[in-house]
């Protein structure tokens, strides 16, 4: 039997356990983890998470931008990601901006045809639809071609993204957008670093939100897709994530989205949504429609108004993740038999090749 030891830092354990009505056990695990702010993370509100969005590098600048294009009745095209997250940040922005403007269009890359990110492909269509301010939401940091190749065809481009930025030499290397919003940025000085790219997305919508003068809760219906991105990114659960997964599952519990209520229903979930239901049932089903269709099935989900339209979607995505699932297992069951025959059953480390794994 295994014996598990928990590092002691000398704390009053019973203490805090007493005064939060926790276990002093989860209290010994908090503090191992730098998690001194036990009110916060326990009783996560829009009082104690929320940072001023315009503490992220390039916002006003983006809000400024958004704001102005929208004043100038010109059109946006939101180009998100083709998994969970880039589901989710389309959703935020198209939903977002759709209170101040309807010339607003998404696009997603085909995981097949185009690769991750936006592309070359994605901006022409901008080009011959007239747009001109591109929106990239969990995409765009090392878009560096891509944005100059927006920009000298005349369209503003804007960034928001939560990944890494790249370097070379040891030197970040930053797209040359209208405003590249990305807390991973060394210049920027948001506090919270862990946002995942819907998060990210939801920020921005704040921000607009404020200087319209509607302030910060006015937007807070959009967490039912932040929560799930934040979940299905595994981002850390912790400062604002920490509250956009409780507010979120509360408004994805009381949704009117048909389209979540349909996805809910179709998959099975009988209790009320939880962070295993995001995770390992609804999340899996969006990305299955990136990997084995278009990401696009799982953004009109939750847009088109038919009722009909919707149930097939849905359909069509519960499906999907069975294909995906079956295809695991077929590969899986694959690479067992090859090693299982060969001499790699002696390797210490198993490569294994198998040709036809998507």
């Amino acid at each position: 039997m295994n014996k598990w030891l928990i590092n002691n830092r000398g704390n009053n354990y019973n203490e805090i356990s007493k005064k939060y009505n926790i276990h002093p056990l989860i209290a010994k695990i908090l503090l191992n983890r730098n998690i001194t702010d036990f009110e916060k993370f326990l009783n996560p509100n829009a009082e104690n998470s929320y940072h001023n969005p315009f503490l992220m590098k390039d916002m006003d600048k983006a809000v400024d931008i958004i704001i102005s294009t929208i004043d100038h009745n010109e059109k946006i095209r939101i180009v998100g990601d083709y998994d969970q997250d880039g589901n989710s940040s389309t959703m935020t922005l198209l939903d977002g901006l759709g209170y101040f403007t309807d010339k607003i269009s998404y696009d997603i890359p085909n995981r097949m045809t185009d690769g991750y990110g936006i592309s070359f492909s994605i901006i022409d269509k901008c080009i011959e639809d007239n747009i001109d301010l591109i929106i990239t939401c969990d995409n765009g940091i090392s878009a560096i071609e891509q944005c100059d190749y927006a920009r000298k065809n005349g369209i503003k481009i804007i960034v928001t993204d939560h990944h890494q930025t790249i370097k070379h030499d040891g030197k970040e290397v930053i797209p040359n957008a209208d405003a590249v919003v990305n807390p991973q940025q060394q210049s920027c000085k948001y506090p919270f670093k862990s946002l995942c790219g819907a998060g990210v997305a939801y920020k921005l919508i704040q921000a607009i939100n404020i200087k319209k003068g509607y302030g910060m809760l006015q937007c807070e219906n959009l967490l039912q897709y932040v929560a799930m991105g934040t979940v299905c990114d595994i981002v850390d659960l912790k400062d604002e994530n920490r509250y956009f997964v409780t507010k979120g599952l509360e408004e994805i519990n009381n949704t009117d989205n048909y389209g979540l209520k349909c996805l809910i229903k179709m998959t099975g979930i009988k209790n009320a949504v939880n962070v295993y239901s995001l995770g390992f049932i609804i999340g899996p089903c969006i990305n299955a429609a990136g990997r084995l269709d278009t990401a696009k099935l799982g953004v009109e989900l939750f847009r088109d108004e038919n009722m009909d339209n919707v149930e097939a979607y849905a359909k069509i995505l519960v499906d999907l993740n069975e294909k995906r699932k079956k295809l695991t297992e077929d590969g899986f069951n694959k690479a067992v038999e090859i090693i299982e025959n060969t001499a790699l059953k002696n390797d210490d480390i198993l490569i294994c090749n198998v040709e036809g794994i998507h």
